[in-house]
Formats: structure tokens, C-alpha cells, sequence
């Protein structure tokens, strides 16, 4: 007899089973690995926020914490502008920025586009 395997073929449905049992007895294990790293907080006054939009994780939101992220960055960026000791913060306002437009563009405007059409056979 043919042992059952998941949808994908890939993995036997016992062995998946087995990995589930166990994932609360390897929850501290997986915890402490070093694997999952945290990023370290420079700029408390705006990177909360930006890491907030990156992860979020409900599309509700997103747009929502993408834009309080934008208004702090834009802020921020306004009140150390004139000072020349800020130009590595600066840097990094520039890099959020950008990784947020990527976000936005990802997230919204791909998806608002219309499929491709499939090219007609030729005869």
C-alpha cells in the first residue's frame, strides 16, 4: 500500500504530523537560535514605525502603517536637515523610504494591475 503524502507530493503526511507534535518541545530551541535576528534600533524616533509597516502582516493595515511610517520619516528628516552631524541618519531616512516606496509598489499597484493577456495561437 502507498503511504498518503501532502497535496504537494513532496513530503509523507506522518513525517509533517511528527513536525507539528513537536514544535512546542523545540519552541525555546528555535527561540534561542541565532538565525532569528532582531535588527538593533539606532534611530528610536523613526525605525519603530517603519519596522512596524514592513512587517505587518494584515493587508488592512498596511497601507495605514505605511503612512505613519512616511509622515515620521518626513518629520525626522525636516527637524535634522540643516545639520551636518546627521548625514549617516539621513542615509538610513533615505534607505526606509525607499524600502517602504517598494513596499507600496509590491503590495498595491501590482496587484491593482490587470493580468497579461496569454498571446493568441498563431495559424
Amino acid at each position: 500500500m502507498r503511504q498518503s503524502k501532502t497535496h504537494f507530493e513532496q513530503i509523507p503526511v506522518d513525517t509533517v504530523k511528527k513536525m507539528v507534535e513537536t514544535l512546542p518541545e523545540r519552541q525555546s530551541e528555535l527561540m534561542s537560535d541565532d538565525s532569528c535576528v532582531v535588527p538593533e534600533i539606532t534611530y528610536p524616533q523613526w525605525q519603530p514605525q517603519v519596522l512596524a509597516a514592513l512587517t505587518e502582516l494584515n493587508r488592512g493595515m498596511l497601507e495605514e502603517r505605511i503612512n505613519a511610517a512616511e509622515i515620521t520619516l518626513l518629520k525626522r528628516w525636516q527637524a535634522i536637515s540643516r545639520n551636518p552631524d546627521h548625514e549617516p541618519e539621513r542615509i538610513a531616512i533615505q534607505d526606509a523610504l525607499a524600502s517602504l516606496r517598494s513596499l507600496k509598489r509590491i503590495e498595491f499597484e501590482d496587484s491593482t494591475r490587470q493580468e497579461p493577456r496569454p498571446c493568441s495561437t498563431m495559424r
